[in-house]
């Protein structure tokens, strides 16, 4: 056989393969096996970020957990005004919803009742279906 004539039986191969993954991609979309939180990047995927609570008691413990679990820039200034202005904007997270699992909160509500609260209304603010939300998980 020719070099042509394999290099004409290597790229027909090739479009071949390329064909072939576009009707599996597209297959899987139309039947939405292509959707979830294992694809980040992808516009719409939920993303979870868990904090675990067990030791958590008070408001500077709580800020420095949700800064490392939604990785917030350093700007952010671990006060109230600041965690609920990182919560509406999270620009340097990828698009999708991001998810705060949060759990054993009742440890912190336990430990300092109004620094619970007054975190739970910037939470609670901050909430936007399809953008941001909290769950509260229950030791």
């Amino acid at each position: 056989m020719g070099s042509s004539r394999r290099i004409t039986v290597a790229l027909v191969g090739l479009v071949v393969l390329v064909v072939a993954g576009w009707f599996v991609r597209a297959a899987a979309q139309e039947s939405g096996g292509d959707q979830g939180a294992d694809q980040p990047d992808r516009p719409g995927a939920v993303m979870e970020h868990p904090i675990d609570g067990t030791s958590i008691r008070t408001k500077a413990e709580f800020m420095t957990a949700v800064a490392e679990a939604l990785s917030f820039p350093d700007w952010f200034g671990n006060n109230l005004d600041a965690l609920s202005d990182c919560l509406r904007d999270l620009s340097w997270l990828p698009d999708g919803e991001h998810v705060l699992v949060w759990s054993a909160p009742e440890v912190l509500r336990e430990a300092d009742p109004r620094a619970y609260a007054a975190i739970d209304d910037v939470l609670r603010d901050a909430t936007e279906p399809g953008r941001f939300r909290v769950e509260l998980t229950p030791r």
